[in-house]
């Protein structure tokens, strides 16, 4: 049984190789007709003008998703500090809800600066033009 264990893992590695070539191909592939469908520089700009958009979207909404998590493991500390479980100090309790809290307090800031300033939720990442 041993033997086959191992066989299958060796097989496994070879082909963990293969399909890490076979990704990284299509990946490049898909990227160069992109490039090349956006029309030269000025399309791959404006292009990657909408990836920022979207990298300070995703950032936005991952720290209300992170915040909103590390607040429910802070709760999670509670309970089990309440259990007498010993290896729970009141420290790390504290570092999951504040941490949460200041993660929650960002994407809040983000948000209501942008609606603040006449935006909507769906501007957050855009640029003004004046």
């Amino acid at each position: 049984m041993k033997e086959k264990s191992s066989q299958l893992g060796g097989a496994w590695s070879r082909w963990k190789g293969v399909v890490a070539r076979a990704t990284v191909a299509l990946v490049t592939v898909n990227a160069s007709k992109a490039a090349y469908a956006a029309g030269g520089l000025v399309g791959m700009l404006t292009n990657l003008d909408n990836l920022f958009k979207a990298a300070i979207t995703t950032i936005t909404y991952g720290s209300l998703a992170a915040g909103a998590a590390s607040i429910v493991y802070g709760m999670k500390l509670i309970r089990d500090r309440s259990s007498d479980r010993e290896n729970v100090k009141l420290a790390h309790i504290a570092y999951a809800l504040v941490g949460g809290t200041g993660l929650l307090a960002l994407w809040f800031v983000i948000t209501m600066l942008v609606e603040t300033t006449g935006g909507s939720s769906s501007d957050i990442g855009r640029q003004q033009s004046f």
